[in-house]
């Protein structure tokens, strides 16, 4: 199969988000164009989209009418005077918004109204926190040099770490799935069974030649977003046990994927510059290699 023949490249404005992110089918645009600054992750919770950017905070856009969407509120620190202090991601849960801001921590966020975000506690941690991923009362955060630790986020008030786990390398994205943590790290990717929060521990592993920096779980597949490698799809029907069976290549694209949904047939990737990518995956039958 010849990947650029299922490769299409969507209009791209300087930076973009895309209503089929939140599952819609057609593409809509708000105009970051004004500001010099990369969406680093969106999270969607009912109507509304958790747009984070490194240099201006959390975006929060009502997409009720997904033609017309509207931004209703935002949250941003600009005082922070550390050029590494960017957020980065956000995972959002009940009426919580949690950030990882690299060197100025965990920041956890009251959305109950979200046209006024309100800050109402800072978890902070010796190195950067690169990531989250909250499910429930239990979040799971990356930390530079540190690998994963487990959080108790039951009252968010005040947060408790009740677990950890030694990684190898930075620690740069973590997806809670069921019982188990996905992290992944440069090179590397962990499968970390969660099912005791308190003592964490690898069960899996996959070595890949990318920075995987966003997963999406079907079935027994992860589809990911592998940096300048496009769209990687491993099958984890055993988690121990993680194995590449599918990818699409991207050395057509203007940067690296950050981003990546399933609608249907398609999987649609976003780089870091804004551009949006529908890759057909109708062909994909989990059996054999798609190259």
């Amino acid at each position: 199969m010849n990947p650029k023949s299922k490769m299409k490249k969507a209009q791209m404005p300087s930076l973009v988000f895309f209503a089929v992110f939140i599952g819609f089918l057609t593409p809509m645009k708000l105009d970051f164009t004004k500001h010099p600054y990369f969406i680093k992750d969106v999270a969607i919770s009912d109507n509304l989209a958790f747009v984070v950017t490194y240099n201006h905070g959390l975006r929060i856009i009502d997409v009720t009418e997904p033609k017309k969407p509207k931004e209703i509120g935002r949250y941003d620190n600009r005082w922070s005077k550390s050029r590494f202090s960017g957020f980065v991601d956000v995972s959002v849960s009940g009426n919580y918004a949690y950030l990882a801001q690299n060197t100025e921590g965990l920041k956890v966020l009251d959305i109950s109204e979200p046209s006024k975000p309100r800050l109402i506690n800072t978890y902070q941690s010796p190195e950067w926190i690169t990531s989250v991923s909250v499910v429930g009362s239990l979040a799971c955060i990356t930390v530079h040099w540190e690998g994963m630790r487990v959080l108790d986020v039951s009252n968010p008030d005040s947060i408790r770490e009740i677990g950890k786990l030694p990684l190898n390398d930075l620690g740069d994205n973590v997806h809670i799935h069921g019982q188990y943590a996905y992290v992944h790290e440069a090179y590397e990717h962990f499968v970390i069974d969660i099912s005791q929060p308190n003592s964490p521990k690898q069960v899996g592993y996959f070595w890949d030649e990318c920075f995987m920096k966003d997963i999406v779980f079907r079935g027994d597949y992860v589809f990911a977003a592998d940096g300048g490698d496009g769209l990687l799809i491993l099958d984890i029907s055993k988690p121990t046990s993680p194995t590449e069976v599918g990818y699409y290549d991207y050395e057509t694209a203007d940067g690296n994927a950050i981003a990546v949904r399933l609608f249907g047939n398609y999987a649609y990737l976003l780089d870091e510059n804004g551009s949006l990518y529908k890759v057909d995956i109708s062909e994909f039958n989990g059996k054999e290699r798609i190259k």
